[in-house]
């Protein structure tokens, strides 16, 4: 197969490093770092991978013949011809592999880790149900009692009555005896009415399907709960919520309430409740630090205290209990940061960022915060030290209104007209795809949902999914 630059796509004739160029593209990408060593080497003086003709990396012996593979086009292989025999003859340069096997074996161990916990919930659940039915069985043995005693009592009122009766029909045969005597005799007085009521009968029966209401439920642990397939997407200048169904691409719109304003260019996050907290904004050129916490499904707002610092165009992200809020714009970018405790409602500043920021994403990762954008850096926000990490010149190129999103060990980064992983365990970067040229930041944090990355686009107004398998960036929901 032709290999084919990876600028302009025309015939390649040069490899610098990974990547291919036609001479162009070659001269233009060593100008654009001549700080950096490059090592150039004509195509047709190497070999290459067979698809799309950058450096191999595994010779696999299929089809009665060898072919050389690049570790993305070796995956893409594999997964194209499941039904062939493989037989990997050996690796060209060990040192070099980015550990496509490894990060496979890591991906095998995370879902076997995952698939032992839900083997143990289902235990769990299984040991509960058992416990149901013991409680149930004694349950109707404490039901079946109390209706034997409540039998029992009125067993004894019916006697007691019946003694009472017979002594007041001797009292029509016999002076010996009078009314006032059996009546004395039973401790029993008349009222003025002259009626007799001997006992109170009551059945209460709301009293007892409320206890059994209570007796014993399961609910899903709100931290644990994964986004559901809504995502709601606010418009101030329109006035309008836009809630899309990423199962069905169906969209529909409820407009603000009367007298409601939010500011352009705020952004916002979901908490565990489903409710989104709406942080920030501008209007007319005015920065604010208003914010809400708003229900989605009715509408009602709570204003919450404004924040410390006037900004728009943050990242917002929610944390164990914490709305997180990290730069933003306010004439400039901010490095400033703060949290919003929803169990006390309040804000606080924590540590600035090593850089300012704005129109950039942050995502939550084995309990710390990480984030990039207008550098090469990756950014590690640990929220119990409240320190920083920061990765320098992780990524080929710096990027603004770039999108993050986490799946597995796996980060997504998605800026200008590419895509990288980085696999936050090892912090290699491999470039997986290129994509339509965008602006792509989304107002609220990326969402997963199955196999695919959801981002709206800033310069769009479009909802658009990265499929972490095919590589494709898709126009899914026009806004």
């Amino acid at each position: 197969m032709e290999a084919k630059c990876f600028d302009c796509d025309e015939k390649a004739f040069f490899r610098c490093h990974d990547w291919v160029y036609c001479p162009d593209c070659l001269s233009k990408h060593v100008c654009r770092d001549l700080e950096k060593v490059h090592v150039v080497v004509g195509i047709e003086d190497i070999g290459g991978c067979e698809m799309c003709g950058m450096m191999e990396k595994v010779v696999c012996a299929c089809g009665g013949k060898k072919r050389k593979f690049c570790q993305m086009c070796f995956c893409v292989h594999l997964n194209t011809e499941k039904g062939a025999k493989h037989e990997i003859q050996g690796l060209l340069d060990v040192d070099d592999i980015p550990d496509e096997y490894a990060l496979l074996k890591d991906r095998v161990k995370k879902i076997e880790k995952l698939k032992q916990s839900v083997n143990e919930n289902i235990l769990t659940v299984s040991d509960f149900e058992k416990n149901i039915e013991a409680s149930s069985d004694n349950l109707k043995n404490i039901i079946n009692k109390c209706f034997d005693d409540i039998e029992s009592q009125i067993s004894s009122a019916e006697n007691y009555l019946t003694l009472i009766k017979t002594d007041l029909d001797q009292c029509k045969t016999s002076l010996d005896i009078s009314e006032q005597e059996v009546l004395q005799k039973y401790s029993i007085q008349l009222t003025k009415s002259k009626t007799l009521k001997f006992f109170d009968l009551e059945i209460d029966l709301d009293t007892c399907f409320q206890s059994l209401k209570t007796w014993a439920g399961i609910s899903l642990k709100s931290e644990a709960l994964k986004n559901d397939s809504k995502v709601y997407f606010f418009k101030p200048r329109g006035k309008e919520m836009v809630i899309a169904d990423l199962n069905s691409t169906v969209v529909s719109k409820k407009p603000f309430p009367k007298n409601f304003i939010l500011k352009d260019s705020g952004s916002w996050c979901e908490l565990p409740n489903k409710r989104v907290v709406y942080c920030g904004g501008v209007q007319a050129s005015n920065f604010c630090s208003e914010a809400y916490n708003i229900d989605p499904n009715n509408f009602s707002i709570i204003k919450l205290p404004d924040m410390n610092q006037s900004r728009a165009l943050p990242s917002v992200i929610y944390y164990q209990g914490a709305v997180y809020v990290f730069g933003g714009y306010s004439g400039k970018n901010l490095d400033s940061c703060e949290k919003f405790d929803i169990k006390i409602e309040k804000w606080k500043s924590i540590a600035n960022m090593p850089l300012a920021r704005s129109a950039f994403s942050a995502i939550v990762y084995n309990e710390c915060i990480y984030m990039t954008g207008d550098s090469k850096n990756l950014d590690k926000y640990n929220p119990k030290t409240d320190t920083y990490e920061s990765f320098k010149d992780i990524l080929p190129e710096p990027a603004g209104y770039s999108s993050l999103a986490c799946i597995d060990d796996t980060l997504y980064v998605i800026q200008n007209a590419l895509c990288y992983e980085i696999n936050l365990q090892r912090l290699c970067v491999t470039l997986t795809s290129r994509i339509p040229l965008g602006k792509w930041w989304s107002f609220f944090p990326a969402k997963p949902f199955g196999d695919e990355i959801f981002i709206s686009r800033y310069d769009d107004l479009s909802f658009w999914s990265f499929n972490v398998n095919t590589k494709a960036m898709t126009k899914k929901i026009k806004l």
